[in-house]
């Protein structure tokens, strides 16, 4: 959104966004499969079976409409390319089934929780960052659910050790596994976006992982604080989701240099510490950032030139209505 803003991207037009209408006339024989992959999948049916279904389903809803009818060479072709791409993800897959094997019969996996525990000497602060980073070069490449498998075999028990809630933990190490996508040298994701965009695969890569930042502090603030993840009282959870959101807010910000306007050095290093102080729960430490957070917001709205109150304005708005309401 800030970076949107920075360099002034706007979305379309109204007059060049398609009616609904005119979409579900010309595209309602999607609706059909997708209706069957969520059905099936309520329906208690592995995700193995809704597929085969929903693939099923897309051939026989094809053939309501001749432009996109699937004919035989089609499916011929569909069947070709399908196999065609899977052929990294099971390369992908198989390799880590071998890893995982290795890790488990050799013992790694209590090697790493208790290298994690000697680097960290028991402090949870230290112990994090080491996991998180552990945690995307495991992931780095891996199908999700693969990704998970190895990393809670591996990696959560670490700091499941050090006290963090079991949901927690899994959490942040399944997090992180997953921003792997989008952190260079092997982020998938950004490359198959730049394939798509005909870009250069480094610089996505690049761009995709500054985008991310703002993720990769969402974790530890629920590792310090379970209440966002609904765990606890709802005055627990509410004051921990509102100051959660001005940290990711303000670490988007400080990232991107943009706020209201353009923010320079030293409302970026402000905007960066408010994010950090909202990690830890507490009353100091919440204090300070909301602080931080709204003394630059204010001295954004300064420099753009709008004023949050203005005085006179709100006293002839009251006047008026009053005035039309007699």
């Amino acid at each position: 959104h800030f970076y949107s803003l920075k360099i002034g991207l706007e979305g379309l037009p109204a007059s060049e966004i398609p009616h609904i209408k005119e979409v579900l006339k010309e595209k309602w024989i999607f609706i059909i499969p997708l209706f069957i992959l969520v059905f099936t999948l309520i329906l208690g049916y592995s995700p193995r079976v809704a597929v085969l279904y929903s693939i099923f389903a897309t051939i026989i809803a094809s053939m309501f409409k001749k432009e996109a009818r699937l004919t035989p060479p089609k499916i011929i072709d569909a069947l070709a390319e399908s196999a065609y791409n899977s052929v990294m993800v099971v390369g992908a897959c198989a390799t880590a089934g071998i890893v995982i094997g290795v890790v488990l019969l050799t013992g790694m996996g209590t090697k790493i929780t208790s290298l994690v525990a000697s680097l960290s000497a028991g402090n949870l602060m230290i112990a994090l960052p080491i996991v998180m980073l552990t945690s995307l070069l495991f992931g780095m490449g891996l199908p999700t659910v693969v990704c998970y498998v190895l990393l809670a075999s591996t990696v959560a028990p670490s700091i499941v050790g050090l006290g963090v809630d079991p949901l927690a933990a899994h959490l942040f190490i399944f997090y992180f596994g997953m921003l792997s996508m989008v952190t260079p040298p092997v982020s998938i994701a950004a490359y198959a976006g730049a394939a798509i965009a005909g870009a250069d695969p480094m610089k996505t890569g690049l761009s995709a992982w500054l985008f991310a930042l703002a993720g990769f502090l969402l974790p530890y603030m629920f590792v310090y604080d379970n209440s966002l993840l609904l765990l606890g009282t709802l005055s627990d959870i509410i004051p921990a989701i509102f100051t959660s959101v001005v940290g990711i807010i303000c670490l988007g910000a400080a990232i991107i240099g943009y706020f209201r306007v353009p923010t320079n050095f030293l409302e970026r290093i402000i905007l960066f510490a408010a994010a950090i102080f909202q990690i830890k729960p507490g009353l100091v430490s919440d204090g300070a950032g909301l602080m931080c957070a709204g003394l630059t917001i204010l001295w954004q709205f300064h420099k753009s030139g709008t004023k949050v109150y203005n005085k006179s304005t709100t006293i002839t708005k009251v006047h008026n209505m009053i005035g039309s309401s007699k």
